[in-house]
């Protein structure tokens, strides 16, 4: 299994969290890309970070240690939990309301050129499980990708 995750914090101006992220190193750090993503999304966390003008302090947790995905995902979850015991907030980088359920259907783009209305549309019409058709999406070179 490659070790290819990273752990950070980010930091507001007086030094407290506000974001513990984990991700995948692809061509730079995931909090760069989070950073620059910033006003594609509507999440509290993006719109926390619209206020700054640079990327806030960023902490990278074990000496920024690449990591599984699995190392990584319970780090930076035990971190977030410690934070939220002490008091503090941690804010959402999902959509508002995704976590209930619901929220817009995204289209999808098939290698074929046909675009689909939604994941689950796709996945009936090429007779695999919606989750397959997200990660195509999702992974680098399957020639599927979002529309929107």
């Amino acid at each position: 299994m490659r070790k290819q995750f990273h752990v950070w914090i980010w930091k507001d101006a007086a030094g407290n969290p506000f974001y513990v992220g984990w991700g995948k190193y692809e061509v730079s750090h995931p909090a760069k890309r989070l950073w620059a993503s910033r006003d594609q999304f509507d999440s509290p966390l993006t719109e926390f970070l619209r206020r700054f003008s640079k990327e806030p302090d960023r902490v990278n947790e074990a000496a920024d240690v690449a990591m599984s995905r699995e190392d990584a995902r319970a780090l930076a979850e035990g971190i977030r939990e410690s934070i939220r015991k002490k008091g503090g907030i941690i804010l959402d980088s999902r959509p508002k309301d995704s976590r209930v359920g619901g929220g817009l259907a995204r289209k999808v783009l098939a290698p074929d050129l046909n675009v689909y209305d939604s994941v689950r549309q796709a996945a009936t019409d090429v007779g695999c499980n919606p989750s397959t058709i997200t990660r195509w999406c999702q992974e680098v070179g399957t020639d599927w990708d979002y529309v929107d």
